[in-house]
């Protein structure tokens, strides 16, 4: 098993993953190009669940649907999925045994909706203003997602919980629901369970780890590859449009306990990014 894939199994450090051990791991894995269907493969027998379960059929499906989801795109391709599965896992092992506690069951659902939750991702927004359209891109992850469960055999309610984590990665619409401000939506059902709602905060931390919870270089990096994929000229994401993105979408803080280790980080590159 490749030596980076097997970190993910190594014992948790918080400090050192927030001084840029995180970073480091991402880059290799990015160097590396370990498909997420092998990192599927580890994470699955790292929970101890078997392999034949249906949860675990299912994890395995998702993850090998991304390696071959969005590979036109410049950020949301294989590289991205595979980045918010590790963020999700190692921040699910630093969640350790508080609570709400995290089953075997409630892991590999965090998993299969942080590697499905950009799936067929097109390269194009949700729009703005007007153009707005809630839920597109998500919707078409859920759907696929939600497919490949019920062909391993998942349950309608695991299908539901993961179908409303990946809901709420949508960064207007989907970030009111964590929120709590959202208006009452079906879909939304499943976060009335602590467990669920607290691994769809961690979907949301996980996703926006990659490019603004690691290091200075991730977030310039990352960054450019989200000009590009949206046909932005460089420097676009910088100005108003990150002092947007900071204080007003994501009011620089994450949402779960185990990524505020990754604070810190989170201030110093919002301060970097829009000047102060």
């Amino acid at each position: 098993m490749n030596e980076s894939a097997l970190r993910l199994l190594a014992p948790v450090d918080r400090e050192r993953l927030a001084a840029g051990g995180l970073a480091r791991l991402q880059e290799r894995l990015r160097g590396e190009a370990i498909p997420c269907a092998e990192l599927a493969v580890v994470l699955i027998r790292a929970v101890g669940i078997n392999e034949r379960e249906p949860l675990a059929r299912a994890l395995a499906a998702v993850a090998a649907a991304a390696d071959h989801s969005g590979l036109a795109n410049a950020f949301h391709n294989p590289a991205h999925s595979r980045e918010v599965a590790v963020n999700w896992w190692l921040l699910a092992r630093l969640h350790g045994s508080a609570e709400p506690a995290l089953s075997r069951e409630a892991v590999l659902l965090g998993l299969i909706a942080a590697f499905g939750h950009d799936l067929h991702h097109d390269g194009r927004g949700n729009g703005a203003g007007e153009a707005y359209v809630a839920f597109r891109l998500e919707r078409i992850a859920t759907a696929a997602v939600t497919d490949l469960m019920r062909r391993a055999g998942a349950p309608p309610e695991s299908c539901a919980a993961v179908s409303a984590m990946i809901l709420c990665t949508d960064i207007q619409a989907g970030y009111l629901q964590l929120a709590g401000t959202g208006p009452d939506n079906q879909d939304f059902a499943a976060l009335a369970d602590e467990t669920v709602y607290l691994s769809a905060r961690m979907l949301r931390d996980a996703d926006l780890l990659p490019s603004a919870g690691t290091s200075i270089e991730a977030y310039r990096a990352r960054t450019a590859e989200l000009e590009r994929e949206s046909g932005l000229p460089s420097g676009a994401l910088s100005g108003e449009a990150a002092t947007g993105f900071f204080d007003h979408v994501v009011e620089r803080r994450f949402l779960s306990p185990a990524a505020r280790v990754f604070a810190g980080n989170l201030a110093a590159i919002a301060a970097l990014a829009i000047g102060h």
